[in-house]
């Protein structure tokens, strides 16, 4: 799968998802959009995702003191 500004490390079930943009709430619902494409495969291959086991790393530099939103 490509994912433009982002990239994806997996091994099995166990997924990485990174997204970079200059908005968190753009990252959101990239990493949603993804994260539903993903869990559409898995269920057509019988290897299932949780949302409960899922994190979210936010990162921002210093200069980033409030969120562009």
């Amino acid at each position: 799968m490509s994912i433009p500004k982002g990239c994806m490390i997996s091994y099995v079930d166990d997924i990485s998802l990174t997204v970079a943009s200059t908005s968190h709430r753009v990252n959101i619902r990239r990493l949603q959009e993804l994260f539903s494409i993903l869990a559409t495969k898995g269920r057509d291959i019988g290897i299932p995702f949780w949302v409960s086991k899922t994190e979210l790393i936010h990162w921002r530099t210093p200069s980033q003191r409030t969120p562009r939103l």
